[in-house]
Order: structure tokens, then C-alpha cells, then sequence
């Protein structure tokens, strides 16, 4: 509440879907540290501010969704929110200045995810208290993989739109031995 208020943004709805799995407390860690970075994300980048999500038609408050399902030996984590999505734009200038791509390559899932979780890279304007800094989505990759999880994107609409922003899922997974049990 205190992010989205200091963003000018309303307090975002957080709906957790954990299927009744009970984790190990390392684990809780785990889901702290990255899910702090991913909700500053939606915060700062995603979510638009409540004028404008009311003319789109949506409600002004945004809705972030982390969906955790056991499918046998894998952990399958979703998050995602209801924002405008990852500005593919901004994020294809920014890995041309860094020299990832050329001007002439085209964004595809693989790309977007390769530059998205590149150390130091960031698409926002400013330095602030919330982005900017470049740590963050490499930090979240980290986490999982450190706990043998991965983590990848979805573009559940394409990466093509009009405006230049595309709705993104992050899909994380670790070893199902991460869960104690279900209740």
C-alpha cells in the first residue's frame, strides 16, 4: 500500500492462489525476496495510474495473480498483473545502447527474456528509490536458480501491440521438494 501510494497509483489487489501447499521455510525466503521485486516491478512499470486504467475501462485498482501448482516433480509459479505490460520498445532501446542486439533485430520471447534478466540492465527513465538501478529481474533469476528453479516468460496476447507494451507472465519453477506438504 505504501509503494502504490508514494507512485500515485491506487493499492493494487494481490490474489494468491497456493493450491493448500504447505513450503519449507527457506523457501519462504525465497518467495519474499523475488516477489518484492516483481510487485515493485508491477508498481512502477506495469500497473498505470488510476486515470488511466479507468479510461481503458478497467477497474482503478490494478490486480497482480501468483498462481503455485505441484505438477509431479516441479513446482510451477505464475505472476503476473492486469498493467499495460512490458514496454518492448523501451526495452529494445535500451539493449541496443548496451550492444545486446542490433538495431535491426527483431524482439522475440527468447530475446525479451534474454535481455530482460540481463545484469544492470533497467527501461526506466530515472533513477529512483523504486527502479532504475539496474538490479532487480537478474536478481529474481538468481533466486531461482540458486534454489535449482528457473524462470521464463509468457506473453499470454503476443508481443505485438499497438501502443508498444505487452502483457508478460513470469513463469518460475523449482523442485517440488521445496513443498513439505498439501493440507
Amino acid at each position: 500500500p505504501k509503494l502504490a501510494k508514494d507512485l500515485g497509483k491506487a493499492e493494487p489487489k494481490v490474489i494468491i492462489d497456493d493450491n493448500h501447499l504447505v513450503f519449507k521455510k527457506h523457501v519462504f525466503q525465497l518467495f519474499n525476496n523475488a516477489f518484492m521485486h516483481l510487485v515493485r516491478n508491477s508498481l512502477d512499470h506495469g500497473l498505470e495510474p488510476e486515470n488511466e486504467r479507468l479510461e481503458k475501462g478497467k477497474p482503478a485498482n490494478g490486480t497482480i495473480k501468483i498462481k503455485i501448482r505441484q505438477q509431479e516433480q516441479i513446482l510451477n509459479v505464475s505472476y503476473r498483473d492486469d498493467g499495460r505490460g512490458l514496454n518492448l520498445g523501451r526495452l529494445k532501446e535500451k539493449a541496443i545502447q548496451e550492444q545486446l542486439i542490433a538495431p535491426s533485430d527483431e524482439l522475440n520471447t527468447e530475446s525479451i527474456t534474454q535481455i530482460l534478466f540481463k545484469p544492470g540492465l533497467s527501461t526506466a527513465e530515472k533513477v529512483t528509490d523504486v527502479s532504475g538501478r539496474g538490479v532487480g529481474m537478474d536478481a529474481v533469476k538468481n533466486y531461482f536458480e540458486q534454489h535449482g528453479g528457473t524462470i521464463s516468460l509468457s506473453f499470454p496476447h503476443g508481443i505485438s501491440s499497438s501502443d508498444g507494451f505487452a502483457p508478460v507472465e513470469f513463469v518460475m519453477t523449482l523442485p517440488a521438494s521445496v513443498c513439505m506438504s498439501s493440507i
